[in-house]
């Protein structure tokens, strides 16, 4: 198993190593020991199904890497792009604030990339929720963006 996607799951389903160990049936130091790894897990069969069961995914999406997390060069300047002030301490928890719709997130994507990226990455409710998160925006870049939005609007796209 990845242990990128074990590391994303469970900070997505919010559990610890210790709380993790005992759902699955193993103990803590097993756990620990797995999360010593680079790369990957070598498990065997009864753990992958029991791990499968607490995160609601089958056996075969659980030991598929995840390919982004494969690009060691794409990720170090997406931290760089993303996380220059530590505000989420890794890639993984800025991925999770954003399938959260966490504002700061959404703000730095839209900072960074824009308002059409960020729409294409995580839906409407980019537009919808414009007026929440704007507030996180840089203010020039905040200008720029609420033309668009008022612009979007207008033509009743939102």
């Amino acid at each position: 198993m990845d242990i990128v996607k074990l590391r994303l799951l469970l900070k997505l389903k919010r559990l610890t190593q210790a709380s993790f160990a005992k759902k699955i049936g193993v103990s803590r130091q097993a756990v620990s020991k797995w999360f010593q790894s680079k790369t990957f897990i070598p498990m065997n069969t009864k753990h992958l199904q029991k791990i499968s069961h607490v995160f609601g995914v089958n056996v075969n999406e659980l030991m598929q890497s995840l390919p982004f997390f494969q690009n060691h060069t794409l990720i170090e300047q997406m931290r760089s792009e993303f996380l220059w002030d530590y505000l989420y301490p890794t890639f993984e928890d800025f991925i999770l604030a954003l399938t959260r719709f966490h504002y700061p997130a959404v703000a730095r994507l839209v900072e960074c990339r824009g308002l059409f990226y960020t729409y294409r990455i995580l839906g409407n409710k980019v537009w919808k929720e414009f007026t929440s998160y704007k507030l996180n925006i840089h203010p020039i870049r905040r200008q720029e963006c609420e033309r668009l939005w008022t612009l979007q609007q207008n033509l009743g796209l939102i």
